[in-house]
């Protein structure tokens, strides 16, 4: 029986159960413990080992195994081989898993490729995984512009997107970018001018104005009710708290 991946460092535990093999198929205890072995890829045996039977459970043994290195290797396969002697035979049983790495691991490990759906978060983690670009600045500088030697066009990349400042702390945001010139234009200013050679990253998490800002806030707040009623959605409660309204001016 396949058990599954097993992260490293976890614990694994395996059963067995003994029945009678003289025909009825009734559970019944091995004339002594069930003895195993474990084994990576047929080739080395890594631990050996007798197992427990619990609460008294009929013929039902477990034992576990703790998968730490170095016994157990990230991406290997092992074999179980249980062994028990009933009614006088010696029947065997066999499990094997795959040791993959922890969990943590193998989450933040995760490549970003595959994984740029929209409004998740490793959507995110792609965006900055693709664009944190280091924009060097240089000479001619202002506290709104600044020449990036960044080296290609970058309109398509950095429109709109966050900008922070060196060791300042100050975050703006791209409004527009000159690709004759390699000039860049923030909002709002900053409040010193950055000096030739500062290291500038860019990174892509998309952003509004504040005129924006202004704009998508009026639109939600006046968006009219109607067609927003459906159950569990918030327009849902506009629509209960109108009509509660209504009713108590109706006396």
């Amino acid at each position: 029986m396949f058990l599954g991946r097993v992260p490293l460092g976890e614990d694994l535990v395996f059963p067995a159960q003994c029945i009678d093999t003289a025909g009825s198929a009734a559970n019944v205890d091995a004339a002594g413990v069930p003895a195993y072995v474990v084994i990576e890829d047929e080739a080395a045996l890594v631990a050996a080992g007798v197992m427990v039977q619990p609460f008294g459970q009929v013929g039902f043994y477990l034992e576990t195994l703790t998968i730490v290195n170095p016994t157990y290797s990230v991406g290997s396969t092992y074999n179980i081989r249980i062994s028990a002697t009933v009614d006088a035979e010696t029947p065997a049983a066999a499990h094997n898993f795959v040791v993959i790495d922890p969990i943590g691991d193998q989450v933040w490990d995760e490549p970003t490729a595959g994984h740029a759906f929209a409004q998740t978060f490793g959507a995110l983690g792609y965006m900055v995984s693709q664009y944190i670009n280091q924009v060097v600045a240089d000479a001619g500088n202002t506290v709104s512009t600044f020449r990036t030697d960044y080296g290609l066009a970058l309109e398509s990349i950095v429109l709109g997107k966050v900008l922070a400042i060196g060791g300042n702390g100050a975050v703006r945001i791209i409004t527009a970018y000159d690709p004759a010139t390699d000039f860049v234009t923030i909002a709002p200013p900053l409040d010193f001018i950055p000096a030739g050679g500062t290291p500038i990253p860019v990174l892509n998490i998309p952003s509004f104005p504040a005129s924006d800002a202004v704009g998508i806030a009026d639109a939600v707040w006046d968006e009219a009710k109607a067609g927003h009623q459906g159950e569990t959605i918030m327009g849902n409660i506009a629509e209960d708290t109108d009509n509660l309204q209504f009713r108590g001016e109706e006396g």
